[in-house]
């Protein structure tokens, strides 16, 4: 069998980024023939090769797992992604319902003390009014009305823990 594969001695390579920034390599046979090149989209390479694409997961430290999953699903309308033991916990990601990013409700050992407070998250909706009203009718306790400021609308949350978090207008 390996008598039989065709063998191309390489003698030369040449790398050419063109205008459009397509980086083509190309590959010459000890015949000087060149041999198909291969052509990459540098935007792509780089993309996939070391850009941050975006945030898979944020995670919100809480007390009890159960009666937070109960808040998050029933009052806020999160999904459940993944719900499954965890050491001593359970690792449950859940999806909001539009949005690629997800939230872990999770706490991870040593981080108890970060419950409770004000949470780095902000959520985003279309018509934080309509919104506002939809929550606290769910019985969500929100600590500000909505506000309008020169960057948009927000508005602050807690849920079951005390964690506050903000809901903007995007």
């Amino acid at each position: 069998m390996a008598n039989q594969i065709a063998h191309h001695y390489i003698n030369h390579i040449v790398v050419d980024l063109n205008r459009h920034r397509v980086l083509s390599i190309y590959r010459y046979s000890n015949k000087k023939l060149p041999i198909l090149p291969l052509q990459f989209p540098l935007g792509m390479m780089l993309r996939e090769a070391i850009m941050i694409r975006g945030i898979k997961f944020a995670s919100v430290p809480v007390r009890d797992q159960e009666k937070a999953l109960q808040f998050y699903t029933k009052k806020l309308g999160f999904e459940i992604v993944t719900d499954q033991p965890f050491g001593d916990q359970r690792w449950i990601e859940l999806s909001i319902p539009g949005a690629e990013s997800q939230l872990v409700l999770f706490t991870p050992p040593g981080h108890e003390t970060h419950i409770g407070g004000f949470q780095p998250i902000v959520f985003w909706t279309d018509d934080i009014d309509k919104t506002y009203a939809e929550l606290n009718g769910r019985g969500v306790q929100f600590t500000s009305l909505p506000k309008k400021e020169p960057w948009g609308t927000s508005s602050i949350f807690t849920d079951e823990d005390g964690n506050q978090f903000v809901l903007s207008s995007r």
